[in-house]
């Protein structure tokens, strides 16, 4: 230690005498770069520029409120995730909030400022952290009132305005980082156009063309189909031959009936999508147009036979064979399209979509007739389960069928008809629809697959347990299809009626049966549920009751079709069991020219002949027997 003082002694003492010694000059603090530089101000609308790596989202609203673009007011909770959140920075002009809105983004939050619409728990949190930020300005000497940014928690995408917030956030980022600041909402009165010119530091910039499918790409993504739509319009529409975007007409026609099925617009859907089916049918996208076109039409099937169920009843059976013819006209557009087609799973997918029409129309040898085809060309094995899940789907919304549960509704109505191999069809069709329903759950117990078809299954499934003599099973997956009540097709709602009637009679709950089924014929219009009314007739006759069954099917007696032939027939089976055999007589003379079934006119030529021997009049019975009616 004493070595070190002496030369440090020393060394003092060979500086030169006489002369003042010079102070070391304290290090130059320079000043940090700014991370923007204002390009153009007007008013309380600043847009700057910046090339700037490693910024934190903090440090870059604190410069914008150094330049006096805004009031930044942020709760303390928040301030650690935009501190943590690091930018890169590279515009040549973009304005101050947008700046403000994009750097809160990438820290996972929302901004707000004060010239919008606030909500009051907004209003208060900025009065709780800022009282002076919602002061009024003091007098009219008084610098003018800044706007104020307030930085939020991210919105809740459960809610629809969560949803609707995080589309307007994402469609903003994409416009800032694309086409520069054009394209950016202004928060000063409405909102811009999606639109602005290439960026010029794109290494790969992007024709009009480009940008306008881009656009309309990115908002169907974030779920503004009616945008979607109108973009993919304008995109076909004004695209330039000669831009490389024109390859994409077809594929923007396709999307766009897309977003017209997402919005519910099926008439505008089923147009586009036929149109790209018959314009574009040897490309993928007429394949994905025929698919599109089979589903379009059978929701707008549902939607329209929803609605006539609310007209009146005597409204009912003249629209609803029109909205049945529209589901036959699609379904030869689809075999005429299908007949340029040999080979490929799109065509093993048409045909998935066909049994589906025709399970709708209520064919169900049509449906496994379909099935068996598609099965030929895309190597289905129906009787592997691992080969029975296949999912129609199209983008934005799974709007699929389970060929198991086409297979199983199939073979319960053949079963239900009463065809050969019954009994076998009966517990195919059964494994088939149960196995529909277990795997339309997740390992969460979410439902995976499309609901509509819930009711369905389960009528199916009920269907099956009465054909095998289990009535309580079959009553417990009746009330199962009542959860679905509104799904089922018309025709549905008949027959799970009558298996609820006929499940309830074989457990002697006859009365409360029948009581049921006349207030459900009375609440749809007596006469405009055939099927139901005769049904009743055939109950009631089986009970003894034949004038009930008279009553009954006194509405139906004049209908010129299949249901008016049994219901005559009927009717003269309730006049034989009263013995009133005059009146079977004048009734078989009356309305016996009408009934062209073979076998119905057989049965009228037992029951007028036996009439004839009950009031002796055997001459005019051996004619009726012999088949004159007379």
């Amino acid at each position: 230690m004493k070595l070190f003082v002496l030369m440090a002694l020393g060394l003092f003492g060979l500086l030169p005498r006489g002369q003042e010694q010079q102070p070391v000059p304290a290090p130059i603090r320079r000043r940090p770069a700014r991370i923007f530089e204002i390009v153009e101000r007007a008013g309380i609308l600043m847009h700057l520029r910046a090339v700037r790596v490693d910024v934190s989202a903090w440090n870059a609203l604190r410069a914008l409120e150094k330049l006096g673009a805004f009031r930044l007011v942020v709760p303390p909770e928040l301030r650690g995730r935009l501190q943590t959140t690091s930018l890169t920075l590279s515009f040549e002009s973009m304005e101050a909030f947008s700046i403000a809105k994009l750097a809160c983004v990438a820290a996972g939050l929302d901004m707000v400022n004060d010239s919008q619409q606030l909500t009051r728990q907004q209003e208060d949190l900025l009065r709780r952290l800022d009282p002076d930020a919602v002061a009024a300005p003091g007098g009219v000497d008084a610098e003018p009132r800044k706007t104020v940014v307030l930085v939020l928690d991210p919105p809740d995408a459960q809610s629809q305005s969560g949803r609707s917030r995080l589309r307007t956030l994402a469609l903003d980022w994409y416009g800032a980082l694309t086409i520069g600041s054009t394209g950016l909402p202004d928060y000063y009165g409405g909102e811009k156009p999606l639109r602005g010119e290439p960026d010029p530091f794109d290494e790969d910039p992007k024709t009009p063309g480009q940008v306008l499918r881009s656009e309309a790409e990115l908002r169907k993504f974030l779920g503004d189909y009616q945008g979607a739509a109108r973009g993919f319009e304008e995109f076909y529409r004004n695209v330039a031959l000669n831009d490389p975007a024109a390859d994409y007409v077809g594929w923007a026609k396709l999307e766009e009936a897309r977003c017209y099925c997402e919005l519910g617009q099926y008439d505008l859907a089923r147009q586009r999508s036929r149109d790209v089916m018959n314009g574009y049918s040897q490309q993928v996208e007429g394949s994905e147009a025929a698919e599109l076109y089979g589903r379009v039409v059978m929701l707008l099937t549902r939607k329209q036979l929803s609605e006539v169920e609310s007209l009146a009843p005597e409204q009912r059976p003249g629209l609803r064979a029109q909205v049945y013819m529209e589901l036959t006209n699609c379904r030869d557009n689809l075999f005429a399209f299908m007949s340029g087609h040999s080979s490929g799973e799109a065509l093993a997918r048409l045909h998935v979509i066909v049994a589906e029409l025709q399970w709708m129309r209520s064919n169900a040898e049509g449906i496994l007739d379909e099935l068996r085809q598609a099965a030929a060309i895309s190597d289905l094995d129906f009787v592997g389960r691992e080969q029975d899940a296949l999912l129609m789907v199209v983008p934005g919304k799974q709007m699929g069928i389970d060929l198991s549960f086409l297979r199983g509704i199939a073979l319960s109505e053949t079963a239900r008809l009463g065809q050969p191999d019954g009994a076998e069809r009966l517990l195919e069709a059964e494994e088939a629809l149960a196995a529909y329903l277990l795997d339309s759950k997740n390992a969460q117990g979410e439902f995976q697959a499309d609901k509509r078809f819930f009711g369905s299954a389960w009528l199916g499934l009920a269907t099956v347990q009465w054909k095998l003599d289990d009535p309580l099973q079959g009553l417990w997956c009746i009330a199962k299809a009542k959860k679905h009540l509104d799904t089922l097709l018309p025709f549905e709602r008949d027959r799970l009626v009558l298996l609820e009637t006929r499940a309830n009679i074989s457990l002697g709950r006859t009365k409360a049966a029948l009581d049921s089924l006349t207030q459900e014929i009375k609440s749809r219009g007596v006469g405009f549920c055939p099927e139901l009314e005769l049904f009743a007739g055939e109950t009631l006759l089986a009970l003894s009751k034949p004038e009930a069954a008279i009553q009954v099917l006194a509405s139906v007696i004049e209908q010129r079709d299949e249901n008016g032939e049994l219901a005559r027939v009927l009717h003269m089976r309730a006049l034989e069991k009263q013995k009133r055999y005059e009146s079977l007589v004048l009734f078989a003379l009356e309305w016996g020219e009408l009934i062209h079934d073979p076998s119905l006119q057989a049965a009228v030529s037992g029951m007028l002949g036996d009439a004839y021997t009950a009031l002796e009049r055997y001459e005019l019975a051996a004619e009726a027997y012999a088949g004159r009616i007379r």
